[in-house]
């Protein structure tokens, strides 16, 4: 079961945004393929932009809804509507690709799980402060804070494949936000730490 879909920055165009910085989305030849890559930015972007199909404005609305959670992940949960969304030009799509996520936390917070038929390519758990950022993509791909690889070991999707020795990550990071060499995690996050698994829609129509 999947908590829904979303649309995200192809791993190669994460920091596309970014100025002032020459950043490598890679480290050693793997990429970063979580949740946390810029996911519905370009969405929200051609929205500003008067850029979305009527036919879209009331998923679109139903979006923005979906963040007044605080968990800080937009998700639809029909994946027509994900498609529609990719397809709005094709800029969209040669940026962006369509994931799934999957948690039992967000499960409970969003809604039930849904079922879906496509095939999925799972990449891997990411570790996300939910209302918040992707740790791993924060602190190793954007801050290079090596140190943390002594304490998980990233598959070839720049993820984890089990959840297994996590505390030892977040107890080295936090000596890392302690120093501000990375984001410090707030002491009264509104759901904390989520483990959110994260795969590919293959074949997508």
């Amino acid at each position: 079961m999947i908590t829904g879909y979303v649309i995200v920055r192809k791993p190669a165009h994460i920091f596309d945004d970014v100025v002032g910085k020459s950043l490598s989305p890679s480290i050693e030849g793997i990429y970063y393929h979580g949740i946390d890559r810029s996911n519905w930015r370009d969405v929200e972007s051609r929205f500003y932009q008067s850029k979305i199909p009527e036919s879209l404005l009331k998923t679109y609305a139903d979006l923005d809804v979906s963040e007044l959670d605080f968990t800080g992940i937009k998700v639809v949960k029909a994946y027509h509507d994900a498609v529609a969304f990719l397809s709005i030009d094709k800029e969209m799509a040669l940026t962006n690709e369509l994931v799934v996520v999957a948690s039992d936390r967000l499960n409970q917070i969003k809604g039930p799980g849904i079922a879906t038929p496509q095939h999925i390519t799972w990449l891997g758990y990411d570790i996300v402060l939910l209302r918040g950022w992707s740790l791993i993509r924060h602190a190793i791909f954007e801050n290079r804070e090596m140190s943390l690889l002594e304490t998980i070991k990233l598959n070839s999707f720049g993820l984890l494949d089990h959840v297994e020795n996590v505390d030892d990550f977040l107890e080295t990071y936090d000596k890392l936000g302690d120093l501000d060499r990375v984001d410090p995690l707030p002491e009264n996050g509104v759901y904390g730490i989520d483990y959110l698994r994260v795969g590919r829609i293959m074949d997508v129509l």
